[in-house]
């Protein structure tokens, strides 16, 4: 990458700010202090072929973006961009459900929430319910340079030892780099199991800095959470069917 004007190269920037995002996510008082405060729903590629498929397999990814946690994610294709959306907001609430008496933090506050739209959808309006549920709300039109892009800012280029590849999520020649560049080729069942093993991955550090923050534990549980993936799942099953 060429350095920018200034004679810094961009690309050392990027990866000094997340290395430091990185070291902030394991800091007891950080997390304290901002876990659950700003919330991403985002869609990337990654380099992984369906058996039958030649295009890259997608992800939909809702994450908390002090930790780097993945609260909810759902494995598929590009076709079903806007139900990968929905099913991973949901899999998002039960999890926070499920966490719920163990999850407690300083923040008390309505998080603030970063969502870009499945593709072919125009910007739209939100509804009421979500501006309540959220202090700030950021809803983003697809686009290539788009989609992936708050993830891979958040917890850097790989989900566990999977590469992200948000750039080819609508790329036209997503199909060609699927042939050339994959890193399985694997039947539906085996391919988004390796997903969910390389995610879990992801959490497993993640889980033990929020535990050793004293994150998981039985007190002050925040409803906040709950009640904007809550409107965020309705939100996106309101979403009209291209």
């Amino acid at each position: 990458m060429q350095p920018n004007d200034k004679g810094i190269d961009r690309s050392v920037v990027e990866a000094w700010i997340r290395h430091e995002r990185r070291r902030l996510a394991l800091d007891p008082q950080f997390l304290q202090k901002n876990f659950a405060k700003r919330i991403i729903l985002d869609l990337t590629a990654i380099p992984i072929v369906i058996e039958g498929d030649e295009e890259l397999a997608v992800v939909a990814i809702v994450m908390d973006t002090a930790s780097g946690l993945i609260l909810g994610d759902c494995f598929g294709t590009i076709d079903d961009a806007a139900e990968l959306q929905l099913v991973a907001t949901r899999i998002a609430l039960a999890f926070v459900e499920d966490m719920r008496p163990g999850l407690s933090y300083d923040y008390t506050g309505y998080p603030d929430l970063d969502l870009i739209l499945p593709p072919s959808r125009d910007a739209i309006n939100p509804p009421a319910s979500l501006l309540a549920a959220s202090r700030s709300l950021e809803i983003r039109a697809p686009g290539t340079y788009a989609y992936g892009q708050q993830i891979v800012q958040t917890v850097g280029p790989k989900i566990g030892r999977i590469p992200l590849a948000p750039r080819k999520t609508l790329s036209v020649q997503r199909e060609k780099f699927a042939r050339s560049r994959k890193v399985a080729d694997l039947d539906p069942i085996e391919a988004s199991a390796f997903w969910q093993r390389e995610a879990l991955r992801h959490n497993e550090p993640i889980l033990l800095a929020l535990e050793k923050a004293g994150l998981l534990r039985a007190d002050r549980p925040n409803e906040n959470l709950e009640a904007l993936l809550f409107a965020l799942a309705e939100f996106l099953a309101s979403l009209p069917d291209i």
